[in-house]
Formats: C-alpha cells, sequence, structure tokens
C-alpha cells in the first residue's frame, strides 16, 4: 500500500535530482530522465539507502560508484513499457491469481517475439516486467555504464546472486524502498 501511495504522489525534489545527476555519466542521466517522477524518486531512495547500508557495512567507496549507479538505475527496463496502472495489477494478480500472471507474462512474450514494435496491453506489461532487468542492463551497458553496474542491473532479481556483497545491499536497499 506504501509504495502504491508513494508511486501515485512522490517526486524526486531538485536537491535530490542534482545528487544523482553529479553522480552519473551524461548517457545514464539521459536514462535516469526517461524514468517517470515516481520512479525517479523510487531509484533514489533505493540509491540513498544502498549507500548508507554500503558504508555502515564498510564497503569501499571505489565500490560506491557503481552501487550508486545501478540503484538509479535498477528499474530503467521498465520505461515505456510498464505504467502504475500495469504495477497495480502485475502485484495483485501475481500474488492472488498466478496461473493468470504467468498466463499474460507468456502472451506478451508471444505477441513480443511477434513484434519489434512495442504494443501496450497488460500482457506486455506483465512480459516486460519480467524481464526489465535484463532490458535495463542492455540499456545500461549501451550507455557505457560499468559492467559492475550493469551485472547489478542484471541480477537485481535474479534468484542467486552468489555471495555478492553489493547485489545483496542493491536487493535490500530496494525491497525497503
Amino acid at each position: 500500500m506504501v509504495q502504491f501511495v508513494l508511486q501515485l504522489f512522490d517526486r524526486p525534489t531538485p536537491a535530490r535530482r542534482a545528487w544523482a545527476r553529479a553522480r552519473l555519466a551524461e548517457p545514464e542521466w539521459l536514462l535516469f530522465e526517461r524514468l517517470s517522477p515516481a520512479e525517479q524518486a523510487h531509484a533514489l531512495r533505493v540509491a540513498r539507502k544502498a549507500v548508507s547500508i554500503a558504508r555502515a557495512a564498510g564497503i569501499p567507496e571505489s565500490d560506491e560508484r557503481a552501487l550508486v549507479t545501478a540503484a538509479l538505475l535498477h528499474d530503467v527496463g521498465k520505461c515505456g513499457a510498464v505504467g502504475l496502472l500495469d504495477k497495480v495489477a502485475i502485484v495483485l494478480l501475481s500474488r492472488f491469481v498466478p496461473r493468470l500472471a504467468r498466463a499474460l507474462k507468456e502472451r506478451g512474450e508471444s505477441k513480443a517475439r511477434s513484434t519489434k514494435a512495442f504494443r501496450g496491453g497488460l500482457a506486455m506489461a506483465f512480459y516486460y516486467h519480467a524481464i526489465h532487468a535484463e532490458r535495463g542492463a542492455e540499456m545500461a551497458e549501451r550507455a557505457g555504464t560499468s559492467p559492475r553496474a550493469t551485472f547489478l542491473i542484471r541480477s537485481h532479481h535474479a534468484p542467486d546472486g552468489g555471495e555478492d556483497e553489493l547485489l545483496e545491499i542493491l536487493r535490500r536497499a530496494d525491497r525497503g524502498s
């Protein structure tokens, strides 16, 4: 419920946007700019929480840049594909009607394979939500993002991240934001 309300009303402050701008290269900033204001606010919460966790854990500052970049861009793969109402449907159907959620994702995947152009609709939103980490990593990679940050973006929803401390920090920050 809290995340839904934040999606409706939360917007990044100019100071927080400036904080993100100072930490992203120009092509990465252009990706960040593609996020909706609510998604930008979420990404900023994740990044700031990740920094707090990393500093408390004694993570070297040299690793902090990759972590912050990944946190700011971790959901960029949803851009243009998953809107607010789609997110509500995805959460509710995945929780209460998982068979329907899987069927919608599969239908979206089938539609995506049959056309190169993005076509809207709930099935496509389910599919893009499912692949947003991989899609976002590819977008970040094309923007020149470091391999370390790209790995974190790609893996932030993977079932097993091994013993990667930065990945676990990103996941914790995302869950709590």
